[in-house]
C-alpha cells in the first residue's frame, strides 16, 4: 500500500510556500488563464515558475488548473499557454474541457493530465472512458461514498482517483450548474461563478439558504479513505487565505501521518481519532459550519447550512445581558478570548425576507463587472463583526478571559440578549503561524577526498538521497606548514548560510600532508549546494511538439454530408404528445418515465425513438440504470440519450450497438472537444448551451441545437423536496410541481428524479423561434424543440410544436421564414433568448 498524497490549494506564491511547510505532498494553483477560480490572486508565469521551483526543491509536486471549458477563439492562446506550460515543468494540469485535454496530449504527450471534478465522473463507466481519453488521474464528483469509491478503485486499480476530503461544496454536481451563467453570465465553467446557491429561498413553507451545502469536514475519515485506495485527498480553498491553507493542511498531514504509522505497525483496525487542537484550529480559520458531505451517506437535512452562508468562526458564547444604553454585552465565555481577536454577533431572530433580499445584494454584486468574485465575511443586516479592544470583568480592564467567565465588551450596535457570538479572528493563531510557517530544514553530508597530486573532490547526498560530487580544476598540494585539519573543513563547509540545508555529516580521506585552502572549500560547498538544489528541483520543462495540424478536410466533407435540412426533434416526457406530433419531427428523445417507452416506441412510425438516461449514475445506482437500458433495448429503442461522462459506456457494456447521442450536459463548446466527442462515433453531439450566435456559427454542418428548453439550471443529491415539504406532502412530491423562489421573485420548477436527485430548472424557457432560420441556415445537424419540462397543458404543449414545425416546413419549402410565427398565450413572459446574444464571459 502506498501512502496517500495530501494535495492543498494555494491562490498565490506565498500560499504555496505556506502549503509547503504545513506538510502538502501535492499544490494545486492557478494560472493567469483558464482557471476555474478567477477570482482568486492566481499565478503569474513567472510566480508559477519559481513556485514549481520551490515545490520540487522540497519534493512536492505542483499541478496547474486549466479546467475551464475553452472558446474557440482562445484555442491558439490555449496553446501558447502549454507551451508556456511545458517550459516551466509542471507535474500536471488538471482538466474540464475535452478540447483542451487533445491539446495538451498533442502537444506534450508526456505531461499528466488529470480530470478534473468539473467533469461530473460519478461511476466506474466515467473512470474507463477518461482512461481511454489518455487521463492518468480522476478527480471524482464530491457526492460519491467512500463504499462507492472502493469499488471503483478496485476495478480500476491502474488509475490514480483523487477526492474531496475538505472544504466548500456546491450544492450541484459541479460541472452540471448552469444557475449562476442563465441568471447573469458568470459561468462555473469557465471559471466565474458568483456562487447563487449561497443566496436565500422559499419553497413552500420553507425559507433560508436552502441550497447552501455546509463545508465539507472528513478528518475522522481519513483511515476510511486509505483503506478506500483513494490516491489523493484535496483540499478545496484556491480562494482562502493563508492561515485556513497552513492550519487545515497540518490538521490533514498529522492525521494522515498518524494513521501511516499505526497501518505500517499492523495496527490496521485501530481507530486513529484527530487532534481536537488541530480541529479547532482548522475551524477557526473558516468554516460555515461542518460535514462529512457524502463520504458516509446521504445526510438529507444536515448537509445544508440554513443560517449562515459565509464564515461567522467559532462559537465562543451567548450575550446574556445588554447595557440600557446600547454600548456594551456580557458574554459568557466558552471559550478564550483576548483584546485584539475579532468577533461577530449574529443576531437571534429569524430573518424575513427584507433580511433576505438585504442579505442577496452581496452576492447579487458579484454579477457586474466590478466584481471580485471573493467570498464576503460580513452582513450587518444579520449581525456585524469587530475587534476586540477592551475586555471587562467586574470593571476591571483584562488583556484576556478564559471560557466560564463573564466578560462586558463596548459594542457600537444594537444587540439583543440571545445573540450569538463567535469568534471570526484569533489573534493568538495569527501569532502562532508566523513562527510555525518555515521551511523544513534539510540534512546534506559531506565527504571530502583530498589526495596530495589529484583534483580536489567534494561529494555530497541529502536526506531524500540526491547525490553527486564536485571537482575543481585545484590541485591538491603538499602542506608547507600546516596540513588540512577536520576542524578547518567542518568549519568551512558548515557554512551554509541563508540555505535550507543543515550539515548532518562530514567524513574525510585526505592524506596527512594534505593542504586545501578554505577558498577551495568554500568554492566546492557552495558548487554542491547549487547542484543538490538542481537535483531536487529536477529536469523543469516538457517536450513541445509543435506539430498539430488542423483537418482542412473536415469541413469540406461536413459540407457534402449536410447538403440535406437539419433534421427536427421533439424532446418530451408525455407520451400523450406522439399522438399528435407533427410529421416534420424524424426522431424523439424522451424523457419521462421509461415504463411508458414501450408506448411511445408503438407510436414511433417512421422516426427514431431515444430514451434519455435519468440523472447523474452514481455507481451505486448503476445496477439500476443497466436493468432499464437492458430493458428499453428488449422494447426497441432505437438508442439513448447521454448526459455525462461513462454513460455512453454504460450503454455499450449493454448492448454494443446501441445508437448515442450526447447531450449538452458533456459541454461540446468548441470545435476541438467536438472532434473528441466525434471519434467516439455517436449518431449526434448537442453543443453546449452556453454558447451565442456567433459561436455557434462556427459549428456549421455540426452538432444538435437546443431551439426551445427550460434549462436546467441544477442537479443535486440533496433531496430538496422531501427535506422540506411536511410529511403529508412527501408521498406527492413527485407528483405534483414545486417551485424554488427566489429574492427577485422568480419560480424556478423543482422536480426529484426517480433516483431521489433534485433537478432545479430555469424560470424563464429559452426560444430561439426568432432565429430559426438563421440556425436552419448553419445546417447544424439537428433542431431540438425540448418541452420536457414546460409546465404548460397538453393542448399548448401540441401547439408548441406545431408553431416550430410549421416555422420549419415553411423554410424546406422557401429557403425563408418569412411568417411571424408566435407561441401561445400561455407563454408570454416567459421566454427568454438565454445566451444567444451576450453568452458567457
Amino acid at each position: 500500500m502506498k501512502k496517500i498524497e495530501l494535495l492543498a490549494p494555494a491562490g498565490s506564491l506565498d500560499i504555496l510556500r505556506t502549503a509547503v511547510h504545513a506538510g502538502a505532498d501535492a499544490i494545486y494553483v492557478g494560472g493567469p488563464a483558464f482557471s476555474a477560480r478567477a477570482g482568486a490572486k492566481n499565478f503569474t508565469l513567472e510566480e508559477l515558475k519559481e513556485g514549481i521551483d520551490y515545490a520540487h526543491f522540497f519534493q512536492r509536486k505542483v499541478f496547474v488548473a486549466v479546467n475551464t471549458i475553452i472558446k474557440d477563439s482562445e484555442m491558439k492562446e490555449l496553446v501558447t499557454y502549454a507551451e508556456q506550460l511545458a517550459a516551466i515543468g509542471p507535474d500536471a494540469v488538471i482538466l474540464q474541457d475535452l478540447g483542451a485535454a487533445n491539446i495538451f496530449k498533442t502537444y506534450i504527450p508526456d505531461l499528466s493530465i488529470h480530470a478534473s471534478t468539473q467533469l461530473t465522473t460519478t461511476n466506474q463507466y466515467g473512470v474507463q472512458a477518461l482512461r481511454n481519453l489518455g487521463f492518468k488521474r480522476v478527480v471524482l464528483a464530491r457526492e460519491l461514498t467512500l463504499e462507492e469509491i472502493a469499488e471503483i478503485h478496485q476495478i480500476h486499480p491502474d488509475i490514480e482517483i483523487e477526492s474531496f476530503i475538505h472544504g466548500a461544496q456546491c450544492f450541484c454536481y459541479s460541472g452540471q450548474c448552469l444557475m449562476s451563467s442563465v441568471i447573469g453570465g458568470r459561468s462555473g465553467n469557465r471559471g466565474t461563478c458568483a456562487q447563487p446557491c449561497r443566496l436565500p429561498y422559499e419553497l413552500e413553507q420553507m425559507q433560508g439558504t436552502l441550497i447552501s451545502p455546509k463545508d465539507l469536514n472528513g478528518i475522522e475519515l481519513v483511515t476510511s479513505a486509505i483503506q478506500s485506495g483513494i490516491h489523493t485527498l484535496k483540499i478545496e480553498g484556491r480562494l482562502k487565505n493563508r492561515e485556513y491553507v497552513f492550519y487545515t493542511v497540518k490538521a490533514y498531514r498529522n492525521m494522515i501521518d498518524s494513521v501511516w504509522n499505526h497501518i505500517q505497525s499492523d495496527n490496521r483496525d485501530m481507530i486513529v481519532a484527530s487532534e481536537v487542537a488541530d480541529v479547532s484550529r482548522m475551524a477557526q480559520t473558516f468554516n460555515r459550519d461542518f460535514s462529512t458531505g457524502f463520504l458516509e451517506k446521504n445526510l438529507g437535512r444536515d448537509w445544508i447550512s440554513l443560517s449562515r452562508h459565509n464564515n461567522k468562526g467559532l462559537s465562543i458564547g451567548h450575550v446574556e445581558k445588554v447595557d440600557p444604553r446600547g454600548h456594551s454585552v456580557w458574554v459568557r465565555l466558552q471559550a478564550p478570548l483576548l483584546v485584539g481577536d475579532g468577533i461577530y454577533i449574529e443576531h437571534p431572530k429569524q430573518r424575513t425576507n427584507e433580511t433576505h433580499h438585504k442579505h442577496s445584494k452581496e452576492i447579487d454584486n458579484r454579477y457586474s463587472k466590478k466584481s471580485s468574485g471573493k467570498e464576503s465575511n460580513h452582513e450587518e443586516e444579520e449581525g456585524f463583526g469587530f475587534s476586540v479592544t477592551e475586555i471587562l470583568i467586574n470593571n476591571k480592564k483584562r488583556e484576556n478571559a478564559q471560557a466560564g467567565e463573564v466578560v462586558q465588551l463596548p459594542v457600537k450596535h444594537k444587540v439583543q440578549v440571545g445573540s450569538h457570538v463567535y469568534k471570526s479572528f484569533d489573534k493568538t493563531l495569527s501569532r502562532e503561524i508566523d513562527e510555525l510557517d518555515h521551511p523544513t530544514e534539510i540534512g546534506i553530508s559531506f565527504h571530502l577526498i583530498g589526495k596530495v597530486g589529484e583534483h580536489a573532490v567534494l561529494q555530497y547526498c541529502d536526506n531524500d538521497g540526491n547525490q553527486g560530487e564536485i571537482r575543481t580544476d585545484f590541485v591538491v598540494p603538499i602542506a608547507q606548514k600546516h596540513p588540512i585539519s577536520y576542524e578547518v573543513v567542518e568549519k568551512q563547509l558548515n557554512r551554509l548560510g541563508n540555505t535550507v540545508f543543515t550539515l548532518k555529516a562530514i567524513t574525510l580521506d585526505i592524506d596527512e600532508n594534505a593542504m586545501i585552502p578554505a577558498s577551495i572549500l568554500n568554492d566546492l560547498r557552495r558548487m554542491a549546494v547549487d547542484e543538490c538544489t538542481s537535483l531536487r528541483k529536477g529536469k523543469g520543462s516538457f517536450q513541445f511538439h509543435n506539430d498539430l495540424g488542423i483537418d482542412t478536410q473536415e469541413q469540406k466533407s461536413l459540407q457534402e454530408n449536410y447538403k440535406r435540412h437539419p433534421m427536427l426533434i421533439a424532446k418530451i416526457a408525455d407520451v400523450n404528445v406522439v399522438d399528435y406530433l407533427p410529421e416534420e419531427y424524424s426522431s424523439i428523445f424522451f424523457a419521462g418515465d421509461w415504463s411508458s417507452l414501450e408506448k411511445i416506441i408503438a407510436k414511433k412510425a417512421n422516426r427514431s425513438i431515444y430514451a434519455v438516461i435519468p440523472s447523474m449514475v452514481k455507481q451505486q445506482s448503476l445496477e439500476a440504470i443497466e436493468q432499464l437500458v437492458r430493458k428499453a433495448v428488449e422494447q426497441g429503442v432505437d438508442g439513448f440519450v447521454v448526459q455525462q461522462i461513462g454513460q455512453r459506456e454504460l450503454v455499450l457494456q449493454v448492448n454494443q450497438k446501441a445508437d448515442i447521442i450526447f447531450d449538452s450536459g458533456l459541454h461540446a463548446f468548441n470545435q476541438q472537444s467536438y472532434s473528441v466527442l466525434d471519434v467516439l462515433a455517436p449518431k449526434g453531439i448537442a453543443l453546449s448551451l452556453e454558447l451565442n450566435q456567433y459561436q455557434l456559427k462556427k459549428f456549421q454542418y455540426k452538432g444538435l441545437i437546443y431551439i426551445h428548453s427550460r434549462y436546467r439550471l441544477m442537479i443535486s443529491e440533496h433531496s430538496l423536496i422531501s427535506e422540506n415539504i411536511t410529511e403529508d406532502k412527501i408521498g406527492k412530491s413527485l407528483k405534483r410541481n414545486y417551485f424554488l423562489k427566489d429574492r427577485k421573485g422568480f419560480q424556478m420548477p423543482v422536480k426529484e428524479n426517480r433516483f431521489g436527485q433534485i433537478e432545479i430548472y430555469n424560470a424563464q424557457i429559452t426560444s430561439l423561434l426568432s432565429e430559426f432560420e438563421e440556425l436552419l441556415n448553419n445546417r447544424h445537424q439537428g433542431i431540438i424543440v425540448d418541452i420536457s419540462h414546460d409546465l404548460q397543458n397538453l393542448d399548448t404543449l401540441q401547439d408548441t410544436l406545431a408553431v416550430y414545425a410549421e416555422a420549419y416546413k415553411e423554410y424546406v419549402e422557401t429557403k425563408k421564414i418569412k411568417t411571424e410565427y408566435r407561441l401561445s398565450a400561455p407563454y408570454q413572459g416567459e421566454l427568454t433568448k438565454g445566451h444567444w446574444q451576450r453568452g458567457v464571459k
